[in-house]
């Protein structure tokens, strides 16, 4: 069993709740129906991003979909993994309590820090399209 992270600090969560915050606030086409917004993300532009990250999008990926238990198996699939020994990134949707619930690496729920880290982060990507 893993042992849980020591709790975040103020600025931690303070830096977190301001990606959250600006992650939100950049939700493009889906949230404002502007059709400009959805020009700034087409193919090019994801493409683009995952090469500068070594395109994580080729790695083996176990994709859910379907109307009932997406989470359930999900989470079980990921655990099963785990316990064989492969490294897990679990991205699931929607959120109940806090947005980072949405992503584990190999089970531990993402930190602010890192969250925060990868909200700014995506800010600067979406700032240069």
């Amino acid at each position: 069993m893993a042992i849980p992270p020591p709790a975040p600090d103020a600025a931690s969560l303070a830096a977190y709740a301001e990606a959250a915050r600006g992650l939100l606030a950049r939700g493009g086409f889906e949230r404002s129906g502007n059709a400009a917004e959805a020009k700034k993300w087409d193919v090019a532009h994801v493409e683009a991003w995952l090469d500068r990250r070594g395109r994580p999008d080729r790695r083996p990926t176990v994709h859910v979909a379907g109307s009932k238990g997406k989470g359930t198996v999900s989470t079980l699939t990921e655990a099963i993994l785990r316990h064989a020994g492969a490294h897990t990134l679990l991205l699931t949707s929607p959120d109940l309590h806090s947005a980072r619930e949405r992503i584990a690496l190999d089970g531990v729920p993402v930190s602010p820090e890192a969250f925060a880290r990868l909200g700014d982060e995506m800010g600067a990507a979406r700032a240069e399209y």
